[in-house]
Order: C-alpha cells, then sequence, then structure tokens
C-alpha cells in the first residue's frame, strides 16, 4: 500500500473512533452537562491540586513559557 493511502486511512478510522466516543458538553441554564444528561460539577480546589502534584517534573514548557514546576508551586491565586 502506499505511504498516502495508508495514512489516509489511519485518519478516517480515528476520525470514526473519535465520532463514537465524544462526549457532547452543553450548558443548560448555567449547568454543564455531557451527552447522557448528567451535570458535571466544577473541581474542588483539592481535586485540583491533586492532579497537578501528578504532573511530572522537568518536561518542556508549554508555548506560554510555563513550567510543570510553576505550576506546581504557584499559590491558589
Amino acid at each position: 500500500m502506499e505511504r498516502n493511502a495508508v495514512m489516509e486511512e489511519m485518519s478516517n478510522y480515528f476520525q470514526e473512533l473519535a465520532k463514537d466516543n465524544a462526549i457532547v458538553i452543553e450548558e443548560k441554564g448555567g449547568k454543564k452537562s455531557d451527552e447522557r444528561d448528567e451535570e458535571i460539577e466544577d473541581p474542588t480546589y483539592v481535586e485540583e491540586r491533586k492532579i497537578i502534584d501528578k504532573f511530572k517534573m522537568h518536561k518542556t514548557p508549554g508555548i506560554y513559557g510555563i513550567t510543570t514546576e510553576l505550576i506546581q508551586r504557584a499559590g491558589p491565586t
């Protein structure tokens, strides 16, 4: 198979896969809900800190130059 044909086939496969697993988030009266009409609560500060604390260290900063270390050491503000 030619490289372009393989790339196109892979692209189509992943697009179909993404369609099947997509979760649509809509705002209804100020509340967010997914395709199952379940309310999605905003994460608490504690939940956010748990996620941030799991970030891997010494990674390349993003396009804004913000490093993982800066995010982890930043305070709540």
